[in-house]
């Protein structure tokens, strides 16, 4: 399990079925992410092919999806469970979606696949339920027809067409080769790391193993399930060299300092979909409209690296990037993350730097579009909780779940070994587990 931390998830989330609501959570988004680039346009002309069973008479009829009212949309949608809306996803590919923990010390799953499904969710009236699993399971399950979407970070790959449909790409990015800082000098192109001496890493069922396979097919390609195994295997060594989703990896890096991004691998299909089970037309309309201000908009987004801005910079970073803004400059600074007692005086700070700046409390409305507090916020009261006397979640802890990890990856590649050497590693394991049991 990949750990973070983050605020709670419940800031500025949307009441279902209030267009109000809808139209600041999409002002909020054009707002405080300043490392997308929006681009908003009228609705799709295309209209939908797929086929629906005629009442009765076991003909076929063509709905035209993409020209339906929002209530005839949503009533033409089917779901595997009535009202609900079932999502599957793997957990370890953030900033897509991964584990954090919220202030009660309680991992819950973040990221902004899983808003997104959120938003999808609220938009169509549906509740939500989110099943996570490994990355090739969300493929199966799609094919199945067990879940309704999957949101897994998926690359539009033709040859994942027959296993689910395609949404529009709704976010771009790139794939990376990874290495350790100490090793980038190694590799200076892809043929570089196509070498039998290397160990190769990706996902298991993902387009980064094909890009392996494609780029590096001499090398010895070893294909693990969660992508925390590989950045384990990377670091601890055991690994040369691995493909890598560019934003993913970028993540990552900022955990492990030594990580690398040393080479852009071309693709074709460099953004992001999500997978809706096969031949559900009509919930395939519902994932790609969105009607905002009486249109239909669609809304793509790319990341942007700033240049010495990292994600966890510090105060003075982030004070000097914020200096450098040429106009247009913000209308408004919104401070949603960092220590909640430190928010509102870095706000404070921001202010005094010609900016409207403000640092939101849980629960709090606002009309960025009048500038208006709706509604007041408040802050939780901490709980701390503990473990044998101990915080729950420590630097250790989150060490000794990366090594997890890693141990895992290692009984995988153990597969095949002697019968010898494989009972003396299980009991090895027992006499650690046995010792540290409680």
């Amino acid at each position: 399990m990949e750990i973070q931390r983050k605020p709670p998830r419940d800031r500025g989330s949307m009441k279902k079925g209030d267009c109000d609501t809808m139209k600041k959570f999409l002002a909020l988004i054009l707002t405080l992410a300043m490392a997308l680039s929006v681009t908003a346009c009228g609705g799709s002309d295309d209209t939908a092919d797929d086929t629906a069973d005629g009442e009765g008479s076991g003909t076929e009829e063509t709905a035209d999806y993409a020209s339906m009212t929002d209530d005839e949309l949503k009533a033409a949608i089917t779901t595997v469970e009535g009202g609900k809306l079932t999502v599957a996803t793997s957990p370890d590919f953030a900033p897509y979606e991964f584990y954090a923990i919220d202030e009660n010390g309680d991992p819950q799953l973040a990221g902004f696949d899983m808003d997104l499904a959120q938003y999808i969710a609220d938009y169509l009236g549906l509740s939500l339920e989110i099943v996570p699993m490994d990355f090739d399971g969300t493929i199966m399950e799609l094919q199945n027809g067990n879940v309704d979407l999957g949101m897994a970070g998926y690359s539009p790959d033709p040859k994942r067409a027959d296993s689910m449909d395609f949404s529009d790409i709704y976010i771009t990015g790139g794939q990376s080769f990874v290495c350790v800082e100490s090793n980038k000098d190694l590799f200076t192109s892809l043929e570089d790391a196509n070498n039998a001496d290397y160990q190769i890493g990706a996902q298991v069922g993902s387009i980064q193993a094909d890009l392996a396979h494609e780029n590096t097919p001499d090398a010895d390609i070893i294909e693990l399930a969660k992508v925390p195994d590989i950045i384990a295997e990377l670091v601890t060594g055991k690994l040369d060299g691995a493909f890598i989703e560019t934003m993913v990896a970028e993540s990552y890096a900022t955990q492990y300092p030594e990580l690398c991004l040393v080479l852009e691998v071309p693709y074709d299909a460099e953004g992001s979909v999500v997978g809706v089970t096969k031949g559900n037309a009509a919930l395939l309309e519902g994932v790609k409209s969105v009607k905002l201000f009486g249109e239909e908009i669609a809304v793509h987004a790319q990341i942007v690296n700033f240049q010495g801005l990292s994600s966890h910079a510090d105060r003075n970073h982030l004070l000097s990037w914020i200096q450098a803004i040429q106009a247009p400059k913000p209308q408004h600074v919104f401070v949603v993350h960092g220590d909640r007692e430190v928010a509102p005086v870095f706000a404070q700070t921001v202010s005094q730097l010609g900016f409207t700046a403000h640092a939101p409390q849980y629960t709090e409305e606002y009309d960025l579009l009048t500038c208006t507090q709706l509604a007041a916020g408040y802050l939780p009261q901490r709980k701390t909780r503990t473990f044998d006397g101990a915080p729950r979640v420590t630097a250790a802890y989150q060490k000794l779940v990366q090594l997890g990890d890693s141990l895992v990856g290692l009984i995988r590649r153990s597969k095949g070994r002697d019968n010898k050497t494989l009972a003396a590693f299980a009991e090895a394991l027992r006499k650690v587990m046995e010792k540290f049991e409680i």
